[in-house]
């Protein structure tokens, strides 16, 4: 693709974690072309200030714990205690994407901190719609995007791990609309009326 390269930036504050949404398309004009809905978690550097004073704590309570074993033994509690923070780290998810593509489908993506890569696409035909929907828990509530394909009896979750602002959720519902061809104009002046 050799068109103009655009994109919107959102960015929210929930529970401590800064999400921040990146929407990019690359045409020749908006209308048609690949679109990439990013949700990323930003990090700082307080997460390595963290991973350091764990180890430090794992080695200072190993000596004092264990003062009549020797330093070997503080080292392999150390260790053990660096190899489960760096498995903690491994395993969190650094950003999720909904990639539209109009006459092909939607990728759907997970990055790792550990930069393992999970992809799951999904063909415009087998999709019935893209819904919007809240989760209600005796703690939070929260919107979700989720599609509606042919032939399951589950919906699948497009932002399986981040749980993105209503603000976040819309364009990349009106994306996959969009790139499905159907009509929402009542549905989506009833969503800018709630929000």
């Amino acid at each position: 693709m050799t068109g103009e390269r655009q994109s919107d930036v959102i960015t929210q504050t929930r529970n401590g974690q800064v999400l921040s949404y990146v929407c990019e398309w690359m045409s020749d004009s908006e209308d048609e072309g690949l679109r990439t809905h990013r949700i990323s978690v930003k990090t700082s550097e307080r997460s390595l200030d963290v991973f350091m004073l764990v180890v430090m704590a794992c080695f200072c309570a190993s000596l004092a714990f264990f003062p009549s074993y020797n330093f070997g033994s503080s080292l392999i509690i150390t260790m053990l205690g660096i190899s489960l923070s760096m498995w903690a780290k491994r395993n969190r998810v650094e950003q999720e994407a909904v990639v539209v593509m109009p006459t092909l489908g939607i990728q759907l993506e997970t990055v790792y901190c550990s930069k393992k890569v999970d992809r799951r696409f999904v063909a415009l035909d087998k999709i019935v719609t893209p819904v919007i929907s809240e989760a209600v828990t005796p703690v939070t509530s929260y919107f979700y995007l989720a599609l509606i394909l042919r032939e399951e009896n589950d919906l699948l979750l497009t932002f399986l791990h981040l749980r993105p602002s209503l603000n976040m959720i819309l364009p990349v519902w009106r994306s996959i609309h969009e790139a499905l061809g159907t009509k929402i104009s009542s549905a989506e002046s009833f969503i800018q009326k709630t929000s």
